[in-house]
C-alpha cells in the first residue's frame, strides 16, 4: 500500500505540473501576440508577395555568381553571349571599374558557391551584393511613408519571386508558358506599385528615384514575357532579367 500510495502522490504531481506548464505556454504566446500583434498587421499582401510597411528596412546581401570579370564592357559581352547560350543568364554588371558576367543571383553564398563549384572551363567567382539599411524618417506624412516603403519592400520580394520562376523553369516544374505568365503578373503589381507611388501627397526625390527604378523593372520583366514564348531557352531569359531586376534594386537601394 505505502507503494502504491507514493506512486499515485508522484502521478498527481505530473498532472498539476502539467497544468502548470500548459498556463505559462498560454501566458506565453498571448504575450508574443500583444507584442507583435502590430508588426503582423502592418504586413499588406500583393499577389504571392507580402509587403511589410515598417519605417526602414534592414541591410541584407544576395549572392551573384560571376564567371569572368573584365575591364570593359565589349570584353565582358562576348563571354555573356556565351554564357547565356549554355543556359546561364549571361548579364554584364558593372561594379567599380570592373565587368562582371552574373550568372544568375542567389540568396545564399553557401547556393551560389554550390553551383559555381559545378562550373568548369570559366574563373568563377562569388561576389556579394550589399543592401545598405534604408530609413524613411526624412518622410514627414505616414501615408506616404507606408507607400514608399511597400514599394521598397515589393521590389526585395521581387526578387525571390523570380528566383523561384528559375528554379522551377530548371528544373521544368513550369513551362516557359507558365513562366511568363507568372512574370507579366508580376509586371502589373509592379505597375500597381507605380500608380500608388504617383498618389503620394508630398514630394519627394526619393519617390521619383523609386518611380524611375520601377519604370525600368517593368521594360525588364517585359522584355522577360516577351522572349519566353519566342525561344526554347527560357533559362537564360528568366536568369537575365533575375540579375537586370536585382542590380536595380541593389543601384537604388545604395543611393537612397
Amino acid at each position: 500500500m505505502p507503494k502504491n500510495y507514493a506512486s499515485g502522490v508522484k502521478e498527481i504531481r505530473r498532472a498539476k505540473s502539467g497544468k502548470f506548464r500548459k498556463l505559462i505556454v498560454l501566458i506565453a504566446i498571448i504575450a508574443f501576440l500583444l507584442v507583435f500583434g502590430e508588426i503582423f498587421s502592418s504586413i499588406i499582401k500583393y499577389g504571392t508577395l507580402a509587403i511589410t510597411t515598417s519605417a526602414s528596412t534592414k541591410s541584407f546581401s544576395l549572392y551573384a555568381l560571376s564567371m569572368g570579370k573584365f575591364d570593359t564592357h565589349a570584353e565582358a559581352q562576348n563571354l555573356a553571349n556565351e554564357a547565356s547560350v549554355q543556359g546561364a543568364g549571361g548579364y554584364v554588371w558593372n561594379s567599380g571599374d570592373k565587368y562582371y558576367v552574373l550568372a544568375s543571383i542567389y540568396p545564399s553564398n553557401q547556393d551560389a558557391l554550390s553551383v559555381a563549384n559545378g562550373i568548369s572551363g570559366y574563373v568563377c567567382e562569388v561576389v556579394e551584393l550589399k543592401y545598405k539599411k534604408t530609413n524613411l524618417n526624412s518622410v514627414q506624412l505616414d501615408d506616404d511613408k507606408a507607400k514608399i516603403m511597400q514599394s521598397l519592400n515589393f521590389l526585395q520580394n521581387l526578387y525571390y519571386t523570380m528566383y523561384d520562376n528559375c528554379l522551377n523553369l530548371d528544373t521544368k516544374a513550369i513551362s516557359a508558358i507558365a513562366c511568363s505568365n507568372n512574370v507579366n503578373y508580376l509586371k502589373s503589381q509592379a505597375k500597381a506599385q507605380v500608380v500608388s507611388l504617383m498618389q503620394l501627397e508630398g514630394e519627394y526625390k526619393i519617390g521619383s528615384a523609386i518611380v524611375n527604378t520601377y519604370i525600368s523593372v517593368i521594360d525588364s520583366l517585359d522584355s522577360c514575357t516577351n522572349k519566353l514564348l519566342q525561344t526554347s531557352n527560357g533559362g537564360y531569359v528568366a536568369k537575365f532579367a533575375l540579375c537586370e531586376i536585382t542590380c536595380l534594386h541593389q543601384k537604388l537601394v545604395n543611393s537612397l
